[in-house]
């Protein structure tokens, strides 16, 4: 960060092992501000496994984002390859894309986009299926080149490149709105109870 005229680290971020001080690889950093409060995620080397981590400057020091944040396999928890992080925040919403790929094939045909919120103490999927199984990406083939963007609104907006029809082309995702509520019906229950109330 930038204080006067000068640039500095924070609790030691600039120096030594960094903010992420861990004794595997650490990669992909990306940065953003949500309400003051700055975070910080980053791909992690954890066992034969590629993870998302999450850290945030909080009283003078960095800290793992909620109990999952910068621990054992991290927001990411996949048993593939996490990859190429993007935070940005927008409208009082934070959120968090990254690439999940195979653990082994480099050109995976079956790469994925995921997406978690900050809700306040840990990152989440705003629905069910944003961060598991085909996750947000339609297009399911050789993904690259990830971006993530969140309006004034707070809703968020992922552009990615796929190599699935040949040739790389531009892709984009967006959500109009976010829900408010979410209800789950048991199996043999009533929707209109639910919409009764």
């Amino acid at each position: 960060v930038r204080s006067g005229a000068s640039w500095v680290g924070l609790a030691g971020s600039e120096g030594g092992g960094g903010l992420s001080t861990t004794p595997t690889e650490s990669r992909e950093p990306d940065a953003a501000w949500l309400d003051g409060q700055l975070f910080i995620a980053y791909r992690e080397r954890v066992a034969d496994f590629e993870q998302i981590y999450v850290k945030t400057f909080f009283g003078g020091a960095w800290v793992s984002a909620g109990p999952d944040g910068a621990v054992k396999t991290g927001v990411s928890d996949t048993s593939r390859r996490a990859l190429d992080p993007k935070l940005e925040s927008g409208g009082g919403n934070l959120f968090l894309a990254w690439v999940d790929h195979h653990n082994a094939d480099y050109a995976d045909p079956d790469a994925r986009i995921y997406v978690k919120r900050w809700n306040g103490t840990q990152f989440v999927e705003t629905l069910p299926g944003d961060a598991s199984g085909g996750g947000i990406s339609a297009t399911g083939g050789k993904l690259s080149a990830l971006e993530l963007a969140v309006g004034v609104n707070g809703v968020p907006s992922v552009a990615w490149t796929d190599e699935a029809s040949g040739l790389p082309q531009a892709y984009l995702r967006s959500v109009t709105e976010l829900p408010n509520a979410m209800h789950f019906i048991a199996v043999g229950a009533s929707v209109q109870a639910v919409l009764d109330g």
